[in-house]
């Protein structure tokens, strides 16, 4: 049976001490696929839990989608599962009207039949539930942290812990969002997502998430809208135009793929092809602009032979008129 944290045990203080310590450390060294199962552990050492999961969602038109999940000691089918009985968990409505507010509950019994099914089936005897939404977006992060049938049930402390962890989760994913994903802005997080070789989301930036919503309303999350991914991954193409937004992609670490997303442009350019291509047209040699943009001339050659394409001219000057009636 795991220990409780006794609400007056001062050595709790300690121990959250270490966790951030250590989460911040994790946030800046570690790659942003690596970082939440990292966190996992760290979350189990404070709290001794069983399982846990933690993701990216919206709710929207009273929908709530998860765009991206990430599960700890859970089997895989469980967000699948979960999807199912969501409509009728009572838990989403209460943590979704109490945003930053640990919930302390117990599974299996007072919610809906199918609902108390599902927490047996998986184990959430006891669980605590938080969430944090980012203003501008109205997408948020999620994370719930669950004991079996052992317990024992989580205390007042603990939910307090919990509570205090959630903005130094979120800032420390944040950090790691930037760092990992080389936003061009280190102060901004990146309108960016990272997704696997079959279209899966990795990682997701809360921006991403509601653009992507906006773009595709019937989208269900945790994989890429399937416009995109036959796009970008059966098709391994490096653009997407669409009513609302601009998506291009580029190499992400192993076989993922980095997206990028931006408002709609006039041009169908990357910004990195039309930052070439206007100095090209400027009249900056290959060499000249691969110093300028740290990029070897043999890309910048490339990234000028897709911009010709992709507005349809042959030479110098015909790419200078397009780009200046862009």
């Amino acid at each position: 049976m795991k220990k409780s944290i006794n609400e007056d045990e001062h050595a709790s203080s300690d121990e959250f001490g270490k966790f951030l310590f250590d989460l911040y450390s994790i946030s800046s060294r570690v790659r942003v696929n690596e970082f939440r199962p990292k966190v996992f552990a760290l979350l189990d050492r404070l709290l001794r839990i069983d399982s846990a999961w933690w993701g990216t969602g919206l709710i929207k038109n009273q929908k709530f989608v998860v765009a991206q999940s990430s599960l700890y000691k859970l089997e895989s089918d469980f967000l699948s599962e979960y999807v199912k009985v969501l409509d009728q968990d009572p838990l989403v409505k209460t943590v979704n009207e109490k945003d930053g507010i640990a919930i302390e509950w117990t599974g299996g019994r007072d919610g809906p039949p199918v609902v108390n099914e599902f927490d047996m089936r998986y184990g959430l005897y006891y669980g605590i539930t938080c969430t944090q939404k980012d203003p501008s977006s109205g997408a948020g992060m999620f994370i719930s942290v669950y004991r079996n049938q052992r317990g024992p049930k989580f205390n007042e402390a603990e939910r307090l812990i919990m509570q205090s962890a959630l903005g130094h989760l979120v800032q420390a994913w944040a950090i790691n969002l930037r760092l990992g994903l080389a936003s061009e802005s280190s102060a901004q997080i990146p309108e960016t997502c990272l997704i696997d070789a079959h279209g899966r989301i990795v990682e997701i930036s809360h921006a991403f998430v509601d653009k992507l919503h906006a773009e595709f309303p019937d989208w269900d999350g945790d994989v890429l809208p399937d416009k995109l991914r036959n796009l970008f991954v059966d098709e391994q193409g490096d653009f997407f135009r669409g009513k609302s937004i601009n998506v291009w992609s580029a190499k992400g670490p192993g076989n993922q793929i980095l997206l990028q997303c931006g408002p709609l442009r006039r041009s169908v350019l990357t910004p990195r092809e039309e930052s070439v291509a206007l100095a090209f047209a400027k009249g900056s040699s290959y060499k000249e602009i691969a110093t300028s943009l740290n990029l070897s001339p043999g890309t910048v050659r490339s990234y000028l032979t897709q911009c010709y394409s992709k507005l349809d001219v042959k030479n110098k000057i015909e790419l200078g008129n397009a780009l200046a009636t862009k």
